[in-house]
């Protein structure tokens, strides 16, 4: 045997050779699992500070008053333009027969940084149940409704409407934004299709869609596509 390390074993008492002879590796075993209950214990600290901050918005957070439009209205279109403000345009006064009640041609503002409305233009036709597209460059495309193949533009930067081109078709179903500018709009029952270009502000038809359908959904994928999803065709004879 090694005389240095008889030497010391000679010199415990219990014969356990020294630790110098086995290097012990990072940190000891109790000390690990205090690291691991330290890094839970931080992690469910952490889990429950999100989940009470969550728990306090959502116990008060809450609707509060604001200001009435100016006219009461029903099927009108709500657009958030590029400024923040709500543009509200059209519809009907009337919820018990929009049909017999004398369409809106007026339409406001809503600023959410005063809580206020205000009037705007007036759409150049009154109308309920139209379409409303927010335009890459900020105006507002407003389209069918009480006359299905008419179409309008609004004006942010001057808070007025002008007509622009006029579908072929009763294009009152969807409108979609596409990724290049143009607007897509497909007939009520899905019939035809028509692509509005803001840049010489008319309509011009594009493929037709394969199935028929009412009250459908039209999606713009990342991909540039549009999905047409859904929708009945009970009606369809």
């Amino acid at each position: 045997m090694h005389t240095r390390y008889a030497d010391e074993m000679s010199d415990r008492p219990d014969g356990v050779p020294p630790a110098w002879q086995y290097p012990q590796p990072y940190g000891t075993f109790a000390s690990q699992r205090t690291r691991q209950r330290t890094w839970i214990l931080a992690a469910v600290c952490l889990v429950v500070a999100v989940a009470a901050s969550g728990l306090y918005l959502l116990l008060h957070a809450n609707f509060g008053p604001s200001t009435s439009m100016s006219t009461p209205r029903v099927e009108a279109t709500a657009t958030r333009l590029l400024d923040g403000r709500i543009l509200i345009a059209g519809g009907s006064p009337s919820a018990i027969d929009e049909n017999k009640a004398p369409d809106l041609e007026s339409a406001e503002l809503f600023d959410p940084t005063t809580d206020t409305f205000s009037p705007t233009g007036s759409m150049t036709i009154a109308r309920h149940g139209h379409l409303a597209t927010l335009l890459q460059d900020g105006r507002v495309l407003i389209e069918g409704g009480t006359d299905p193949v008419s179409a309008e533009l609004y004006d942010p930067k001057t808070g007025t409407f002008s007509r622009t081109g006029s579908p072929q078709d009763d294009t009152s179903g969807t409108a979609t934004l596409l990724q290049d500018g143009r607007v897509l709009f497909i007939t009520s029952w899905g019939t035809a299709a028509e692509l509005y270009d803001p840049k010489n502000g008319t309509f011009s038809p594009t493929g037709s869609v394969i199935t028929f359908r009412s009250d459908y959904t039209a999606t713009l994928l990342a991909d540039g596509r549009v999905l047409i999803a859904g929708g009945s065709r009970e009606d369809i004879h």
